[in-house]
Formats: structure tokens, C-alpha cells, sequence
């Protein structure tokens, strides 16, 4: 903060040592100074190895997914989304209506697909705008792909744990009796590229729902579902038990470092 507070320049900020020269700080005995080094040291390990484990778990998830998907499946895909679910979107409500916003009935935008389990909403519609807009309250156990959007957005999916709405960009698939809501989210995830470039031979730039109804998927026996979903479940909780991890990790570094280089309790 006192680097800071010296700088110079609001485009590119820059500190002159003029600037920092006046500016006093604790100097403990060299060997309480080895001692907070090493502590430093063990909890900046201790946050690396957490990112890389978070890394390896990750890349894991994607290979495991491709080859219980693509490569290894026993049978082409013979289905489409549309077959075995519905496809809807939704609307996003006038902004200037103020009794179309409110507490009440969730209401997600796109970038929430980047959550990828989306179990809580930012913004809320009245039972008035249910009523009156082009929206549907899509159930929990659909997976939710965006339509369109910047960089790596089209194509991505998430899983829906909660009842909602949904804006225009998103297409909703809630599965039918003999695909399970997981099976059919693991098996979008996975397909993500193949999902995002479905809309090329179309000449366009953008999915919709009837490109994404006419999407061809695998839909083993339901047994064979529940073990894909079980072997990628299992993975999903590593991944989420190491992110919780590194946020305990970050927090602790900086903790450490506040106690030792501020002599913060």
C-alpha cells in the first residue's frame, strides 16, 4: 500500500525509490527472518501443489469424458438432443419494467454458464413477468447450453440444481424418461467443441435451439449411464474439493504472510 500511495502516472503507474526511501518497516534478527522465510516458503509450496493437483484434475476430467464419449463408446450416436429431451429458451424481460424485477423467481443470464453447476441465481423476475413474457421455469436436472457469446462461451453447458428462468441465449434441455439429467450434461460437457462448431454447416455464427435439438448424442441403457455418470462424479468431487482447497490455501498464505511481514495477530 505505501508503493501505492507514492506512485506516479494513471495510465501506466510507476514508483520512484525517492518515493519509498522515507518509508520504515520492521527488521527482526537474521535468524527470525530465516524463520519467516520458511514459513513463506512452506505455505507458497502448499498453495502450488494445490493449483497443480487442481490442474492434473481438471485435464483429467476432460480426457475421461472424451474417451467415455468419443472414443470409447460402444455405438455411434443414433440419437438427437431432440429425441430424448426438450429444447426451450427464454427472454429477458423489459429492464425498465420495474414490476417485471424483484425478489421472486430466479433469472440467469449466460454467463452463468461458466458456474458450471448453477445452484444459485443473481437476478430475480416477478410471477408478473412469468406470466406476461415469453419464459418458461425450466426444472432443476437440465442442462443449460449457451447459444451464443464471446470467446469460449457458445457451446458451453452447465447443470441446472436449481428451478429458473433463462435469457435468449441459453437452450434448455430437460431430459426425458430413459436419459438421466447427469448423463446427458457429462456427455454436452464433453462434446463442447463438437457442440460449438455444430452451427457451421449452417452458415452461421450462432446456435439455436433447433441446431441444438437436431444435435446427435449416445444414449446407452441406463445402467451404462449410471456408470459413466458415477466414474465422472467421483472426478467432479475431486475437482470441487480441490478448489475448495486452494481457497482455504490462498487465504492462509495470505494470513501468514500478514502475521509475519506486518505483525498483524
Amino acid at each position: 500500500e505505501p508503493s501505492m500511495r507514492e506512485s506516479k502516472g494513471s495510465v501506466n503507474p510507476y514508483v520512484n525509490f525517492s518515493g519509498l526511501a522515507w518509508y520504515e518497516f520492521a527488521l527482526p534478527p537474521r535468524e527470525e527472518q530465516r524463520r519467516i522465510a520458511e514459513v513463506l516458503r512452506a505455505a507458497e509450496a502448499n498453495c502450488k501443489a494445490i493449483v497443480d493437483a487442481l490442474t492434473a484434475t481438471k485435464k483429467a476430467y476432460r480426457a475421461i469424458g472424451k474417451q467415455l464419449f468419443i472414443t470409447s463408446r460402444e455405438r455411434l450416436a443414433s440419437s438427437t438432443v431432440g429425441d430424448v429431451a426438450e429444447v426451450r429458451n427464454g427472454t429477458t424481460p423489459r429492464r425498465k419494467r420495474d414490476d417485471y424485477w424483484g425478489p421472486g423467481i430466479p433469472w440467469l443470464p449466460t454467463g452463468k454458464v461458466n458456474e458450471g453447476r448453477i445452484n444459485a441465481a443473481d437476478e430475480f423476475i416477478t410471477q408478473k413477468a412469468l406470466d406476461e413474457c415469453s419464459l418458461n421455469l425450466i426444472p432443476a436436472g437440465s442442462t443449460l447450453v449457451a447459444m451464443v457469446g464471446q470467446g469460449a462461451t457458445r457451446g458451453r453447458a452447465a447443470f441446472l440444481e436449481i428451478d429458473a428462468t433463462i435469457n435468449q441465449n441459453f437452450a434448455a434441455i430437460t431430459p426425458q424418461e430413459g436419459a438421466l439429467p447427469n448423463f446427458i450434461y457429462y456427455q454436452l460437457d464433453a462434446l463442447y467443441e463438437a457442440l460449438r462448431n455444430w452451427s457451421h454447416g449452417s452458415n452461421q455464427k450462432a446456435l439455436n435451439c433447433k441446431l441444438v435439438r437436431d444435435f446427435p448424442i449416445w444414449v446407452p441403457s441406463e445402467a451404462r449411464q449410471r456408470d459413466i455418470c458415477e466414474c465422472l462424479e467421483q472426478v467432479e468431487g475431486n475437482l470441487k474439493l480441490l478448489t475448495e482447497r486452494e481457497i482455504v490455501g490462498r487465504t492462509l498464505l495470505q494470513q501468514v504472510s500478514k502475521h509475519c511481514l506486518e505483525g498483524a495477530t
